[in-house]
């Protein structure tokens, strides 16, 4: 018998604004709507005790979330994150 394995990266959908401006609320009822998994940037940032929002420390940030994305078994997954400034592209 022969079985067929397709492996499918995740679709990303990415949830960014200024602070306060209810990204994690709506972000959560999506993932809920659309059964993605949702990574959220506080929540990295506390697990791994980073704060440091310099230019260097949001790129790790993100980093941390894209990594966290690809282990996901879902067919979409959620980037929840304030992005206040970018000075170069990111590829997301």
């Amino acid at each position: 018998m022969l079985t067929q394995v397709i492996i499918v990266k995740p679709i990303k959908i990415l949830v960014f604004g200024l602070p306060g401006s209810g990204k994690t609320v709506f972000a959560s009822n999506l993932a809920q709507k659309i059964r993605a998994h949702h990574v959220n940037a506080d929540e990295v940032r506390e697990r791994f005790n980073d704060w440091d929002f310099s230019e260097i420390g949001r790129k790790r940030q993100v980093k941390r979330m894209l990594y966290q994305a690809k282990r996901v078994e879902t067919q979409y997954v959620i980037l929840d994150l304030s992005l206040i400034h970018i000075s170069e592209p990111t590829r997301l």
